[in-house]
């Protein structure tokens, strides 16, 4: 049965393939995922970029779990934030348009996510067993400063949120 370790490595390939901003043309980087030991996505023995260039971190938040919706399937849901990190925030370097930055990354995630709601094209054939995967994004607000692995950074938090179906056998 897939499971939050297994859904979140086909996002950080989405990001890196197709989100990028127009105005300055500008792609990320990097996407790493919180906490994780991948060598490709991983968090763990990594150290964040300083070179100027945008990257994205994912960390789960929290999950919830819903079975009153339908008869033998839990409906489980995690937030999960992507945070754009667009600048070293104690560089004095940092550009006076962050807001701006801010604002175009925020409304690029708008049209990736939407255009990759269901996040794995094989969850119609394996479902229910494997589950039915949607990607929603909730907002996004700009963050001036925020510590990520010990190093500040200026950025946008984005807000998604999971969603899978799981179908159960009730004792």
């Amino acid at each position: 049965m897939a499971g939050l370790r297994e859904i979140l490595p086909l996002i950080p390939p989405i990001l890196l393939s197709q989100l990028a901003i127009t105005s300055p043309t500008t792609s990320l980087a990097e996407c790493r995922i919180m906490g994780s030991t991948d060598p490709l996505y991983g968090t763990v023995g990594w150290t964040p970029r300083l070179d100027g260039k945008p990257f994205c971190v994912l960390s789960w938040q929290q999950d919830t779990d819903d079975d009153s919706q339908e008869t033998w399937y839990i409906h489980a849901t995690w937030d999960l934030e992507l945070f754009i990190a667009i600048a070293h925030a104690v560089d004095p370097a940092v550009l006076e348009d962050y807001n701006d930055r801010a604002l175009a990354w925020s409304d690029a995630s708008r049209l990736i996510i939407a255009q990759n709601r269901r996040l794995s094209p094989s969850a119609d054939n394996l479902f229910p067993t494997a589950g039915d995967v949607r990607w929603n994004r909730i907002g996004a607000k700009a963050v001036a400063q925020r510590a990520l692995l010990g190093t500040p950074f200026s950025g946008v938090s984005i807000m998604t949120k999971l969603e899978l179906s799981i179908q159960v056998q009730y004792q």
